[in-house]
């Protein structure tokens, strides 16, 4: 009986850590190849945790102005990061898509939180200083 336990969590261990992330990337690659929007489906069921793939599928969506269901892969690849994105840029994507769904105060906020990261990061600091001249401005005509 020991030993049919020992077999299996061999068998769950080498699935878990290397054979499920692979599959993942295999799809991963698979959509980067064909764009076909199941292969990026496929590559999240078998690694729901990775910020890359959930950034892949935000991208996809945004572009396909499903704006909603892009904030939520966005916003799970922001808190479930992984180290396999740079924070300061997945941030800062944050903010355009913010900024396209008319949140101006969120995207400023994580424009700001993309230069806690990287506080040399030349485009978020472009944003807010265009962003602060657009609400200066605004702030006058009133």
């Amino acid at each position: 009986m020991a030993r049919f336990i020992a077999i299996i969590f061999s068998v769950c261990l080498i699935w878990f850590i290397g054979v499920k992330p692979f599959l993942g990337e295999v799809y991963y690659f698979k959509y980067r190849l064909t764009q076909k929007e199941q292969y990026i489906h496929k590559a999240i069921k078998f690694d729901p945790e990775s910020s890359l793939y959930q950034l892949t599928l935000a991208k996809l969506y945004f572009i396909k102005g499903k704006l909603f269901k892009a904030q939520s892969h966005l916003d799970r690849a922001i808190y479930n990061h992984n180290g396999d994105l740079l924070p300061w840029a997945t941030w800062y994507m944050n903010g355009i898509h913010q900024l396209r769904m008319n949140n101006v105060i969120a995207g400023l906020g994580s424009f700001h939180k993309s230069l806690e990261y990287n506080p040399m990061y030349r485009p978020a600091q472009n944003a807010v200083e265009q962003l602060s001249l657009a609400m200066a401005r605004t702030q006058r005509k009133k």
